[in-house]
């Protein structure tokens, strides 16, 4: 008795999956005293894709009693694509004590592709943090 055997396909190993774009962004600090003014690096996370486009632009903006972004932003610094390395990027923002009162929230936000017309052409990510009154001691009293 013959059998005819065919032979099986050749298995493909299956294709990696492609990285999610999951879009965060951290601060290294979640409180800035008043009259320090904000010097801080900012971490970001999960830029993948197409729609990291030409980069990344980090902005400060301040935050209203509801906590929505309100005004323009404060500050500003772009992060070109060939620094975003496997999806994450540091950078640093310097803004002077006085662009940041006290008692202020604010929202760091992350927009890759800032330049996309379209919203779904682009990765937002957000982040806050307040500006607290500095506590410096008292000065001596004469007597």
């Amino acid at each position: 008795m013959n059998r005819l055997v065919s032979p099986q396909p050749e298995q493909q190993p299956a294709p990696e999956p492609e990285k999610q774009a999951n879009p965060q962004i951290t601060l290294s600090t979640d409180e800035i005293k008043s009259d320090e003014g904000a010097s801080v690096t900012i971490s970001g996370t999960g830029f993948y894709g197409e729609k990291v486009g030409p980069g990344v632009q980090v902005s400060i903006y301040a935050l209203d009693a509801n906590k929505q972004v309100t005004g323009d932003a404060i500050a500003t610094v772009s992060v070109s694509a060939d620094q975003i390395q496997d999806g994450s990027f540091k950078t640093a923002f310097t803004v002077e004590a006085s662009k940041l009162p006290a008692g202020a929230s604010y929202a760091l936000v992350a927009v890759s592709n800032p330049q996309a017309a379209q919203a779904d052409q682009k990765l937002v990510a957000l982040s806050s943090f307040k500006v607290t009154e500095s506590t410096s001691p008292e000065a001596p009293k004469n007597k």
